[in-house]
């Protein structure tokens, strides 16, 4: 891949940090341009060079961290699920100001359902594979109560500053599905 010119690097750097700061200040509908350029001391028609719009440079920031975290899928392939969930956590705690900007009241609320299509096919499979009789209409449900509560775990987590190690919160989400499902599976089988 070739080397991006180090000013460009920059311009992108800070017009991506001004739009983070912005966010935790106000929702990305009331964002502009001129306040995105003025935040970074970068001229508008800089702005414009690289981003269409301010919509434009957020899903480009929430696009780069998907494909991060799906690149973690694609190199471990054979990774247990907790190694998958503890790959995304160093993803997500490496890339903290992002995620607590999306995560925050005025971030975007459909991220954590685009990032939940990327893992879900991931979890009901290893789920089957658990419990082979469990009805996919459960495992689907069990999928919804598992991710809605790893969201809220790990927006915790985020907000504390990452006090706990990424193994630590992937062992406790992994106890949760695990729970969750062996209670199904308790269910099912009387």
């Amino acid at each position: 891949m070739p080397r991006q010119n180090p000013r460009v690097q920059y311009t992108r750097d800070a017009l991506r940090c001004a739009l983070l700061e912005l966010l935790l200040e106000k929702p990305v509908k009331h964002i502009t341009v001129t306040d995105v350029c003025a935040r970074a001391g970068i001229n508008r028609s800089t702005f414009y060079l690289h981003y269409k719009d301010v919509y434009d440079l957020l899903e480009q920031m929430e696009n780069d961290l998907i494909d991060e975290m799906g690149r973690t899928f694609s190199t471990q392939p054979s990774a247990s699920l907790q190694g998958h969930i503890e790959a995304m956590l160093c993803v997500v705690q490496a890339r903290r100001p992002l995620c607590l900007a999306i995560l925050s009241e005025h971030g975007n609320p459909q991220f954590v359902k685009q990032l939940g299509r990327l893992t879900r096919e991931g979890f009901l499979q290893h789920w089957r594979s658990l419990f082979p009789q469990a009805p996919e209409r459960l495992l689907e449900l069990v999928y919804a109560f598992s991710t809605s509560g790893a969201s809220a775990v790990i927006e915790q987590w985020l907000l504390a500053d990452c006090n706990e190690p990424p193994e630590q919160i992937a062992h406790l989400l992994s106890l949760f599905a695990a729970s969750c499902l062996n209670s199904c599976k308790t269910m099912l089988d009387s």
